[in-house]
């Protein structure tokens, strides 16, 4: 990960959040209608990842006008920046307390439907490899991205 940001000229630090309504009402129909309820978290899901790929899209585009690459989003629990030490330096420099995001003794977030990442840009960056070569399951994974 390191090794990403070390032609950097500057970095991108972001937390994302569709916020606690979807949590609430999946968690309200657990009991009633479990499948309605397990769909709901499928759809908080897939909405803050949506909105993390459409900022990470943004950010490319104006570092582009700048005539500067980006890495991948870079997130902890990758390779080589274990979540226990990442969450906490993202929190540090991000005060995510200000769209309701708070960081757990676990290192999770909460809301649950929350991201946390970093993008950098530079003229020099390696836009080779992907996500899938910081993953500690990259030499075993069927859904490795890189080989289709």
């Amino acid at each position: 990960v390191a090794g990403q940001l070390r032609d950097a000229q500057s970095v991108v630090i972001l937390v994302c959040t569709v916020g606690n309504p979807i949590e609430r009402l999946s968690l309200q129909y657990l009991e009633s209608d479990p499948l309605h309820s397990l769909a709901l978290y499928g759809v908080g899901s897939a909405a803050v990842e949506s909105l993390s790929v459409a900022a990470c899209h943004y950010f490319r585009e104006q570092a582009a006008q700048q005539g500067l690459l980006t890495t991948i989003p870079i997130t902890p629990g990758l390779e080589g920046w274990p979540i226990e030490q990442g969450q906490p330096e993202i929190f540090h420099i991000v005060n995510a307390a200000a769209i309701g995001v708070d960081l757990l003794p676990s290192f999770t977030m909460r809301p649950i439907k929350s991201t946390s990442l970093m993008i950098g840009m530079g003229t020099h960056i390696d836009t080779s490899g992907g996500i899938c070569y910081f993953c500690s399951k990259y030499s075993v994974c069927a859904f490795q991205q890189e080989n289709k």
